[in-house]
């Protein structure tokens, strides 16, 4: 329950932090974005299946679709630390939000 809830505040922070810094999502629409958010954050919580065939379908974007997204996605979250963003970390970063700005960025996806 308790990692649930880490998942889902990590991927609130990630959406923040991406709206604030990642136009091109404005105009690739919202959709893929939802997916890619996900994606990353099963990686960095080491799922066995981290954008499983029912999430396929049900997204109707393929891994690799969603893919170059993710990838930025994971070098936005890297770089929160620093400049503007220090104010969604530092929100992210307490109790209440489950610490999720603590949680490392799986940064395998940048390989793939």
């Amino acid at each position: 329950m308790m990692m649930m809830m880490m998942m889902m505040m990590m991927m609130m922070m990630m959406m923040t932090t991406v709206m604030m810094c990642l136009p091109q999502c404005v105009w690739e629409g919202l959709r893929p974005l939802l997916w890619c958010r996900r994606y990353v954050a099963m990686k960095a919580f080491k799922k066995d299946e981290p954008y499983p065939y029912s999430l396929m379908c049900h997204a109707h974007h393929t891994k690799e679709s969603v893919l170059h997204i993710s990838k930025e996605v994971v070098r936005l979250v890297q770089v929160a630390h620093t400049g503007n963003l220090q104010a969604v970390v530092k929100k992210y970063s307490t109790q209440k939000f489950c610490e999720a700005a603590m949680v490392q960025p799986p940064i395998e996806i940048l390989d793939e």
